[in-house]
């Protein structure tokens, strides 16, 4: 069985309970992401950034980002905030570590000894899964492998 905990993740699944569709991302999955959204025919997409506390956490900006740098981005309207967030990917992608290591979510988790976390969960497509939520009432989720 996959056991998820996350706090703000939950919160922004829950926030999102309306959408026809949720799925779940992460650096893990981000290209099987990017393909079902290319073969999804939405009409729009959001991308929602958990964030941390309840404030911006960079590194779900840079999740958006790698996600909007897989898409045809001709495909879609993408407004201000997506471009920011695809052009400031492109700059860190060849060092997710590096990019992320001065933000206040890293340090919080290097300082409590998740570095080998941070390690892996860093990692861009390990798994061609893609995780969705079906049953926003009880928030269940069910896995897609591709």
């Amino acid at each position: 069985p996959l056991i998820l905990t996350t706090t703000n993740g939950t919160k922004a699944i829950s926030r999102s309970k309306t959408s026809k569709e949720i799925i779940i991302a992460s650096f893990l999955n981000v290209s099987e992401v990017a393909r079902r959204i290319e073969a999804g025919n939405y009409s729009k997409i959001h991308i929602a950034c958990a964030g941390t506390n309840g404030k911006f956490s960079m590194d779900d900006y840079l999740m958006a980002g790698a996600i909007i740098s897989r898409i045809n981005q001709n495909n879609f309207d993408i407004d201000d905030s997506g471009i920011a967030a695809f052009q400031l990917y492109e700059g860190a992608k060849v060092d997710l570590h590096k990019a992320l290591s001065y933000t206040f979510h890293y340090k919080v988790l290097q300082n409590k000894g998740f570095q080998a976390d941070l390690n892996f969960c860093l990692r861009e497509n390990i798994y061609p899964i893609i995780p969705e939520v079906i049953d926003t009432c009880h928030l269940k989720l069910a896995v897609r492998q591709n």
